[in-house]
């Protein structure tokens, strides 16, 4: 793989809250899960691959490391519960 790679220039970037250990980008901790979503046992959420393309980067072929994927709800961090107030 060389430097202008589509693959290489979009793998090199680790996404906000991933870091790059042993050459992925791996989670720091718990992702945050997307409100609305993970409601029934067994549901799944379209997350972060762990990749990040920069903006204004040109490249459009090759391999796209930077799209969602889907995770378990398991493997994230749900939001808290909001509950309406009681009158």
């Amino acid at each position: 793989m060389n430097g202008t790679s589509p693959q290489y220039i979009v793998a090199n970037f680790s996404d906000f809250n991933f870091v790059r250990q042993d050459g992925e980008c791996v989670p720091v901790g718990p992702e945050p899960v997307p409100a609305g979503t993970c409601q029934r046992d067994n549901d799944k959420y379209l997350g972060s691959s762990g990749y990040r393309k920069i903006p204004g980067n040109g490249c459009v072929q090759g391999v796209k490391l930077d799209e969602k994927v889907e995770k378990d709800c398991t493997n994230g961090e749900l939001p808290p519960y909001s509950c309406d107030p009681i009158a």
